[in-house]
């Protein structure tokens, strides 16, 4: 599946869940995408060229407010101010010790780690590390959802992961859902 299947699949998902229970929230539409000029900043501030996914996705959708249970994707502005960059790594070193690919020195790799996506209560933290580089130019994803961390390989894979989490939690509403009949309709006196 490509990036903007991708997309459109989380956000079918997502309107899909609200319909199963609105007080969850509609989903938003990811806005417009950022301009070159933009885009270049980012990479001027970063000190690297963004992961080509990323780079995609900012073309097309210029972050996205609420992607994932309250946990928003940035867009260009928000990562070339840095916004997000201290708060990020301080999340990075107090939470990781340990990644797939064995022990890391944190506090080498938090100052390597930049944020890409985050939600209000720092539950979630999603980031690329530079330093661990594909030939195709992606970076490695670490994220943290729920106090759990892990890695994906890119961007586009972390995305993958988000709509298998997505499916999942529509198999356990879907259930709760024909495991709960409604009640039974009361008579009214007459």
């Amino acid at each position: 599946m490509g990036l903007p299947d991708t997309i459109q699949a989380i956000r079918s998902k997502r309107l899909e869940l609200a319909r199963l229970d609105p007080r969850g929230g509609m989903p938003t539409m990811p806005p417009p995408g950022a301009s070159p000029a933009s885009l270049q900043a980012v990479e001027r501030r970063l000190g690297f060229v963004l992961p080509p996914s990323y780079r995609a996705f900012l073309s097309a959708h210029d972050g996205w407010p609420g992607f994932y249970q309250g946990a928003s994707l940035l867009g260009a502005a928000a990562l070339s101010r840095g916004t997000y960059m201290n708060f990020g790594r301080m999340i990075f070193a107090e939470h990781t010790a340990e990644l797939e690919d064995g022990p890391i020195s944190v506090a080498r790799a938090a100052a390597r780690f930049v944020p890409f996506g985050i939600d209000p209560q720092a539950e979630m933290v999603f980031g690329w590390d530079p330093a661990r580089s594909e030939p195709s130019g992606e970076l490695r994803v670490i994220y943290w959802i729920g106090g759990v961390g892990d890695t994906a390989p890119s961007f586009e894979a972390f995305l993958e992961l988000v709509l298998e989490m997505l499916d999942a939690e529509l198999l356990d509403r879907r259930s709760q859902s024909v495991r709960s009949p409604a009640p039974p309709a009361r008579r009214l006196a007459t």
